[in-house]
């Protein structure tokens, strides 16, 4: 006991060298070995320090392997007594080191050529133990003894060696720390931890963490050894029940998902190429165990395989009088738009073999491309497939992963062709023009095969691995700007292009169509509102620049909604809205065409300038500067 009073007892100068420790604690009348490589502390250790003098150590923060400044270290270390120093190969130290006491680093000193820090002995732990004490000591033991029972790291015999140090509950407190195999953010934890009663708190805390987390271990381990030994033993009895039931000369595949999935794949209407592939996969499905990763993966394959549309046709409504009078319905103008559309349809009844080349409804954004899909699906009483491919990079959304993948799945066309469940849908693919391509591949690319008539009668999805039949689908395009879509893909492709509307046509649109889509959506009734086309004008001219109608529709539905607020606030049972009712609603125009009134100058020269949202008036200014040739 003696001995344990002369460590803390030592006195311990004011200023000390400081060992910065990387990986390794100290703990106070605890012996530690560490190796010291960094130059700072060889330094120290060169010239510095002999055996039996005292330093200061501190932990360094997380990521910091060479100490440059207060704010690099923890602020609470130990000051240790050097037992020994022996200078081993590789330039680096052999150090054996006993904690003393705990101490407070104030301030750095001196950086080079090592470092020495102003410090503050801290209290020493109090001789003796009261009651908490000793029962927050007597459970930390029983805690350590179970950890020497589950944990082979932990010799049982150290819970003897802890039970002989027990008498000073400081000394107790430090080398359980020390022994603890800990990490050295949990060593710091306890090293800072200066009031005994809050040391005992934290060791007790960290030790019924690690009991948790290993008897945690132990379950998982334990669970996996029973599925490993059950699936193993489900294994041999399923083989050997298939091996009875072959001599008995019956059939093995009794098993009930393997009996749905055969009545499925006769139902489907497999093409004999797919039902030879599928047929195979389910014998592969009653040979393996239920528990085996590879089932689920057979499981979902013969999914797919099944619900597919291999031979579920919709049959064609083409009617050139019925097309024409919803494309009329549900389109105003677009007149050379519609009778091209028309003749598409003509040409496709007339012709026995109905493949033909694809079509890109191409123009600037809000001007009908994808209702005009719509339409047309509806005058063929088809189904209707909508897909974006804007800002796709990646080949398998086409193509599909591999089975060999991780949650692999078919692309986005096989994936869409299962979901609208026949093989010959109106098929829309949004935003071709922005396809991109990376690392991952180049979608635009693997979308030849989706388009091109000669080849996608066996499009191969890399999932399925099987050819399947997209002949029968009618593709449209959709595409904002064609000077980007590659050119082997606009080959593919029959361009119609969507130019806009002029300003008679907008008011139109919005009388038949804009109009009482927004009251329906705001709860207008017609006689409560009501607008004038001079009003439908000046929002034309004053408050939207476009070739579509989309800002149109939306000024319409913001004049709606401050209709509602007005009389349902009693202001009116009925709001007209005319040309000078635009502006108190909407603010002053946002657009102003000013060109009839701008005065000729010396200089300036007036320019038409396309773009494809429509265009635009310049103003081009010359200006003479002086030169030499």
């Amino acid at each position: 006991m003696k001995e344990y009073h002369d460590i803390i007892g030592a006195e311990i100068p004011e200023n000390l060298p400081l060992l910065p420790l990387i990986s390794a604690a100290v703990f106070p009348s605890a012996v530690v070995s560490i190796q010291v490589r960094i130059a700072r502390s060889l330094a120290l250790l060169d010239t510095e320090v002999e055996e039996n003098e005292i330093i200061a150590t501190a932990i360094t923060k997380k990521g910091i392997t060479v100490a440059e400044k207060l704010e690099d270290i923890h602020n609470i270390g130990v000051a240790v007594r050097i037992i020994s120093k022996v200078k081993i190969p590789n330039n680096t130290y052999q150090l054996v080191i006993q904690g003393l006491r705990r101490i407070k680093i104030n301030k750095l000193t001196q950086l080079e050529p090592y470092i020495k820090a102003q410090i503050t002995t801290l209290a020493a732990d109090p001789p003796g133990i009261d009651e908490k004490i000793l029962k927050q000591q007597e459970e930390a033991l029983a805690l350590f003894q179970q950890l020497t029972m589950l944990d082979n790291r932990y010799p049982r015999e150290m819970v003897q060696i802890m039970r002989a140090n027990a008498e000073e509950a400081g000394r107790f407190a430090d080398l359980l720390s020390s022994y603890l195999a800990f990490g050295l953010g949990e060593k710091q934890y306890l090293v800072s931890a200066v009031e005994l009663n809050e040391r005992y708190d934290r060791l007790i805390k960290l030790m019924t963490a690690e009991l948790q987390k290993i008897q945690v271990a132990a379950d998982v381990e334990t669970q996996v050894k029973v599925d490993v030994d059950r699936s193993q033993r489900e294994y041999y009895l399923r083989q050997q029940m298939v091996a009875i039931k072959k001599a008995l000369g019956e059939n093995g595949d009794t098993d009930t998902q393997v009996v749905e999935l055969r009545k499925k794949i006769e139902a489907a209407g497999l093409p004999d190429y797919a039902k030879v592939t599928a047929e195979r996969e389910l014998k592969r499905l009653a040979e393996v165990s239920a528990m085996s990763p590879e089932y689920n993966v057979i499981h979902s394959y013969l999914d797919w395989i099944t619900e597919l549309p291999w031979s579920i046709t919709s049959t064609d409504n083409i009617n050139i009088k019925e097309a024409r009078a919803i494309l009329e319905e549900d389109h105003y103008g677009l007149e050379k738009v519609k009778e091209r559309i028309l003749e598409f349809l003509a040409t496709r009844q007339r012709r026995e073999n109905p493949h033909g080349p694809i079509l890109c409804l191409a123009g600037p954004p809000g001007v009908g491309k994808t209702s005009l899909g719509k339409s047309i699906a509806r005058a063929l009483g088809r189904k209707f497939v909508r897909i974006s491919v804007g800002g796709m990079r990646d080949e398998a959304e086409i193509r599909g992963h591999r089975r060999t993948y991780i949650g692999a799945l078919p692309g986005k066309i096989i994936q869409e062709m299962r979901n609208c469940g026949v093989n010959n849908p109106l098929f829309m693919i949004d935003e071709i023009d922005k396809m991109g391509s990376d690392f991952r591949g180049d979608p635009s690319s693997a979308m030849l095969e989706v388009l091109d008539p000669e080849q996608n009668n066996s499009f191969r999805d890399l999932y399925l691995d099987l050819p399947f039949d997209l002949s029968n689908v009618f593709f449209i395009t959709t595409a904002n700007l064609l000077e980007t879509i590659p050119d082997p893909l606009r080959d593919r492709m029959e361009v119609i292009e969507l130019s806009g509307y002029t300003v008679m046509e907008k008011v139109q649109i919005a009388k038949k169509y804009l109009i009482q889509r927004q009251m329906g959506a705001t709860g207008l009734k017609e006689s409560e509102f009501a607008i004038t086309d001079e009003a439908l004008k000046a929002i034309i001219s004053g408050y939207t620049y476009e070739a579509g109608v989309r800002n149109l529709e939306r000024s319409i539905g913001s004049i709606c909604r401050k209709c509602v607020v007005r009389i349902l606030e009693g202001a009116a049972e009925k709001i007209t809205i005319d040309e000078a009712a635009v502006e108190a609603l909407l603010g002053p125009p946002k657009i102003i065409y000013d060109v009839a009134n701008r005065q000729p100058e010396v200089g300036v020269v007036t320019g038409l300038a396309w773009t494809p949202f429509g265009g635009d008036i310049l103003f081009i200014e010359t200006i003479r500067m002086k030169g030499n040739g």
